[in-house]
């Protein structure tokens, strides 16, 4: 995807205003000014633009298995977006993080550390689980480094039982997520 292609995406959205924004820019998790807190509405106004144009790449980013919340869910969340317009996050009133996104590679530090420092308590993400019961997996890593670890405590029955923390994603094929993790900050 092309920065003009972005430009047009945004302009009827309201996008960050042309002092903020800095487009192509990949965020550093050093800097203190990579989001601006921004409405719901234009939160899921972005974020459904990019879900919806994930679809139609030859190599989708994964967008697809992102939770996308109604707008006005999101109206009761603080929203946040890159200074670049091509990674963003919410944070619930519980401090659940949830849909994080980003367009450009590079930024998952700077979205952790910045969503921390917004209230950030818990979150869930797909992993993967060996037969050894050894957790990987990108999102995993992501947020352990940042001192995310399972919420071994949490245990729920349901649809989608919880078990230590941890959630089976059924039939899942081999090398694909095969869990969702329940995550607390440290």
């Amino acid at each position: 995807m092309k920065i003009s292609d972005l430009n047009e995406d945004f302009k009827d959205i309201g996008k960050l205003s042309d002092e903020i924004l800095n487009k192509g820019h990949k965020l550093n998790k050093e800097d203190n000014d990579n989001f601006t807190r921004v409405s719901g509405r234009v939160f899921h106004k972005v974020l459904s633009r990019y879900v919806g144009r994930d679809v139609l790449r030859d190599n989708p980013k994964g967008f697809n298995d992102l939770s996308v919340y109604g707008m006005d869910e999101y109206m009761g969340m603080s929203c946040y977006l890159g200074i670049n317009n091509t990674s963003g996050y919410a944070i619930t009133d519980s401090g659940e993080l949830v849909s994080v996104f980003s367009f450009m590679k590079s930024s998952g530090d700077a979205i952790v550390a910045d969503a921390i420092n917004h209230g950030a308590r818990h979150l869930d993400c797909f992993a993967v689980m060996d037969n050894d019961g050894n957790i990987s997996g990108a999102l995993y890593k992501l947020y352990s480094r940042h001192g995310f670890v399972v919420n071994r405590q949490l245990n729920k029955d349901g649809e989608y039982p919880i078990t230590n923390g941890v959630s089976v994603v059924e039939g899942a094929l081999p090398g694909e997520p095969n869990i969702v993790v329940y995550m607390i900050k440290e």
